[in-house]
């Protein structure tokens, strides 16, 4: 019996967290920030490049705050000057958007 048990919570274990430059991964999504890849749940979301550069770059600050004007800096450079009002209603469509399709991903 306490080797069934060993063996059951061994196997529920997730792979150890791995956070490169290159790669985030901590079990459940995958993120190979050169390649423009995420895996999430063993399913592989569709991202355009503005939605897989905010993932990138929270995932490279994992476990920190992150502000808008970082957020808008990573994704447009200096090309467009930092607007908080624009920002806001762009990262609320997608970040929305994206959070229905990674929910269906857990669903399925």
């Amino acid at each position: 019996m306490i080797r069934d048990l060993k063996h059951e919570t061994t196997s529920l274990r997730k792979p150890p967290i791995q956070i490169t430059s290159e790669i985030y991964d901590d079990g459940f999504l995958r993120v190979e920030h050169n390649n423009f890849y995420v895996e999430c749940g063993g399913m592989y979301p569709k991202f355009s490049q503005g939605e897989f550069l905010i993932i990138s770059l929270l995932t490279r600050k994992a476990h920190q705050y992150v502000n808008a004007e970082t957020i808008w800096k990573y994704i447009w450079h200096e090309s467009r000057p930092f607007n908080p009002e624009s920002l806001r209603s762009c990262l609320k469509t997608q970040i929305g958007f994206k959070r229905r399709s990674i929910r269906r991903i857990i669903a399925s």
